[in-house]
């Protein structure tokens, strides 16, 4: 039976500073550990800075900068994401 893939998604993603981030990190790590297949889905900087890193859960980066186009088009935004 597959894995069923769960994504997870963040603005941001710094597990060593606290917050939202590390919040979006355990969950992913309780899901991998219940036999879900999590993905964190982070902005393309975090996810050059945390290859070198790395964790223990699948990263996925969104396009740089697309988050800050949110309020000028959503609808690009969503598609993206």
């Amino acid at each position: 039976m597959r894995k069923k893939r769960i994504a997870v998604v963040t603005s941001t993603f710094f597990p060593a500073i606290g917050g939202s981030e590390i919040v979006a990190y355990n969950i992913s790590l309780s899901l991998r550990d219940r036999g879900y297949e999590p993905y964190l889905i982070v902005n393309f900087k975090n996810y050059v800075y945390f290859l070198r890193k790395k964790i223990n859960v699948k990263l996925l980066p969104l396009p740089p900068l697309i988050l800050s186009r949110l309020e000028k088009n959503p609808r690009i935004v969503l598609f993206f994401i």
